[in-house]
């Protein structure tokens, strides 16, 4: 089974340009999705086409990202938050 219509859209926009962006910023990819490490943070970027997309009409939204690799604790009197168990 072949590349859906929306896959081969996206394609097409990240071979024409948005790709070589990333590439040339430092960023793998991994499918339609790129990151990229910079000491503890991680960046991110992703093509996504809208669900209203037609045939011969193809919207797509950039989604761009920034994670830290270590997220703080969070301190309240003293003491980490912590979640509360199930039970």
């Amino acid at each position: 089974m072949g590349r859906s219509v929306t896959g081969k859209n996206i394609d097409r926009v990240l071979a024409g340009g948005v790709a070589r962006w990333f590439r040339a910023a430092g960023f793998t990819r991994r499918g339609h999705g790129f990151s990229c490490e910079r000491g503890d943070v991680i960046l991110t970027g992703s093509l996504q086409a809208s669900k209203t997309n037609m045939p011969g009409d193809a919207r797509f939204a950039l989604n761009l990202g920034v994670v830290r690799r270590r997220a703080p604790i969070t301190i309240t009197g003293g003491l980490p938050i912590r979640k509360p168990s199930k039970g």
